[in-house]
């Protein structure tokens, strides 16, 4: 069971008071060299720590979103954190026991290792525009075929259709009276830093995809979408979203 000093309890009290559903967590810099096939390794080892021993949230669909590690720099397949290393979290207003719960594990003083300490939680917005807004891949989005298995990528004829039709299930399954009005995702094609990259998992590598997009429709909706992340694995550091609005 994670308990929490009196510290600890007040400073919970405080960020759920404030209803903030999207925080970027501030590390120290890293004293050991970090695996850049570790990385997503070591910070879900972490998350799923924070959340405690046998928690529900292990290995089962993810109605949030965690990015990967960032602020860092790679040399020779080791990532280094000079300046610090921090995540973005982002939870739905609906899922704030999650939250609730994942907060109390970084408060309690849980460590990621490798010589990186807890500094602060930073409150973050989400202020989204009117009809639609453009939007860039904080972390690859991983997408699988469902009949095949198969790793869908941005440059595949299918992965738009296929995201787009997940994404509607996985804001239907949050609220099932959703406003999907004029609602749709499309890819930036002239942006030229769209990629695929390999990610390696443990023991598997995953193809996914770095992308610009726009996103049209309700902007309740869309800030929703945001707080989910897009793809699988949005609570392993997978297809975490940022705003690029004006």
């Amino acid at each position: 069971m994670i308990t929490l000093s009196i510290w600890g309890l007040n400073q919970l009290k405080n960020f759920l008071n404030k209803k903030l559903m999207r925080i970027k967590i501030n590390f120290t810099k890293n004293t050991k060299p970090i695996s850049i096939d570790n990385s997503c390794e070591i910070l879900n080892s972490y998350i799923h720590r924070c959340f405690g021993e046998n928690n529900s949230y292990h290995n089962s669909y993810s109605p949030y979103s965690i990015s990967s590690m960032q602020g860092g720099t790679l040399s020779n397949g080791n990532l280094s954190f000079e300046n610090g290393m921090y995540i973005i979290v982002s939870i739905p207003d609906r899922n704030k026991h999650i939250f609730a719960d994942l907060l109390k594990g970084i408060l309690s003083g849980i460590e990621i290792g490798y010589g990186m300490k807890f500094i602060n939680i930073e409150p973050l917005n989400l202020n989204v525009n009117k009809n639609f807004d453009w939007v860039q891949t904080i972390c690859p989005i991983i997408l699988r075929e469902k009949k095949t298995n198969k790793y869908l990528v941005y440059t595949d004829d299918s992965f738009l259709e296929e995201l787009t039709n997940r994404t509607i299930k996985k804001l239907k399954h949050y609220d099932e009276n959703i406003d999907l009005t004029n609602f749709s995702i499309s890819i930036v094609s002239k942006y030229n830093n769209n990629k695929v990259k390999k990610i390696k998992v443990k023991e598997s590598i995953n193809k996914c995809s770095m992308l610009r997009l726009k996103i049209t429709g309700s902007p309740m909706t869309r800030k929703i979408l945001y707080e989910h992340g897009l793809g699988s694995s949005t609570g392993s550091g997978f297809g975490a979203l940022k705003l690029l609005n004006v």
